[in-house]
């Protein structure tokens, strides 16, 4: 029988962080943990074609890397998810003995967690991390889907150029030193991160992933446009729309993904407006998968529903899973939603969530 689940805040977490600030110390060395897998991004091989355009090819022609056709749980490749972003959090995650994270400000954080120490993560010792100071290896501009990724951390970050914002993959070592600028990514062209809508940007299997919402005018009427983009890790192959719908009458859209080895879980869920202007239900537009090893996208579930989802997860045998502010989890499968857990009266409150499996 499968063990349950964790539902982990970023609140708590960033409390006990915050209060040992000032103890600083040197975050810890790169090297002093080696990844459990022995591949590694500059090792990807160069003859793989990355065709990243739908159509032809055999059943793995599309994965990053040959050693990724595997649908064991890969720890340092796979992406388990980040904590959702909250007024003050941006971006989150942790290897086995760090916490990394960052504000809505100009640098990222790390909390050992063996020491309970916190601060800039920055190697150079005669550094003040003043803000603004970009030779300060913590110094940030954006930050989107900070994750612990192939023994290195990764990110999205932007540049502002010509009169517009431009995302750049950014990667460093654990302890923030050899940060490398690795490739431009041109979500710009694709409206990201246009209308300040928070996006989901994961780093899974030799991508990026990066989904969003865009609103738009048209006719005298609100649109919302979906979107979700591949860009590889390599520098060959180019960012590439895997899906795109455009959704009339609503209210307001969102969209996440939830990687699960060799496909992604898509939501896409939209509100209905009221009459006094606020937002209304929110409802699922669609559940859509991804598969990541031939490139095709199929809708799983339109399912609709009068209470919303704060929060997502994978079951360890690749089953949607959602949470509700009452506790309550739902599975999705072809009939619908299931309710597969609900407490003892109903205890409520789950805020900036996730759900993790402790088995993978």
């Amino acid at each position: 029988m499968k063990r349950f689940i964790f539902i982990i805040t970023a609140a708590v977490l960033l409390a006990s962080c915050g209060a040992r600030e000032t103890e600083f110390k040197q975050p810890p060395q790169a090297g002093t943990k080696q990844p459990a897998q022995t591949i590694q991004i500059a090792e990807i091989n160069p003859e793989n074609p990355l065709v990243l355009e739908l159509g032809g090819g055999s059943d793995s022609d599309y994965l990053a890397d040959p050693s990724f056709d595997t649908d064991e749980f890969l720890e340092n490749f796979d992406s388990v998810g980040s904590v959702s972003a909250s007024s003050a959090v941006r971006s989150f995650c942790e290897s086995e003995t760090t916490y990394y994270f960052s504000f809505l400000g100009d640098k990222l954080y790390y909390y050992d967690k063996a020491t309970g120490v916190s601060g800039p993560l920055c190697s150079k010792p005669e550094c003040v991390h003043a803000e603004g100071d970009k030779n300060c290896d913590a110094a940030i501009s954006y930050c989107a889907g900070l994750s612990y990724y192939g023994g290195k951390l990764w990110w999205l970050d932007n540049e502002f150029q010509n009169g517009q914002n431009h995302y750049f993959i950014y990667c460093a070592d654990p302890d923030g030193r050899n940060r490398q600028k690795v490739r431009e990514t041109g979500l710009e062209e694709y409206g990201f991160n246009k209308n300040g809508v928070v996006p989901t940007v994961v780093f899974h299997r030799g991508f990026m992933y990066a989904a969003f919402a865009t609103a738009e005018m048209s006719d005298a009427t609100l649109c919302f446009t979906v979107t979700v983009t591949q860009t590889p890790l390599s520098k060959r192959g180019e960012t590439v729309e895997i899906l795109s719908k455009t959704l009339e009458n609503v209210a307001a859209a969102e969209i996440k993904i939830i990687p699960w080895r060799n496909k992604l879980i898509i939501p896409a869920e939209i509100y209905t407006d009221r009459d006094d202007g606020e937002l209304g239900l929110k409802l699922i537009e669609g559940i859509y998968e991804y598969d990541t090893k031939t490139a095709e996208m199929s809708l799983l579930s339109t399912v609709e529903s009068n209470e919303a989802f704060i929060c997502y997860g994978v079951s360890p045998t690749g089953e949607l899973l959602a949470g509700r502010d009452n506790h309550r989890i739902y599975r999705f499968g072809e009939s619908g939603e299931e309710l597969i857990y609900e407490p003892e009266g109903g205890v409520g409150g789950i805020s900036n969530s996730r759900l993790i499996f402790n088995d993978k």
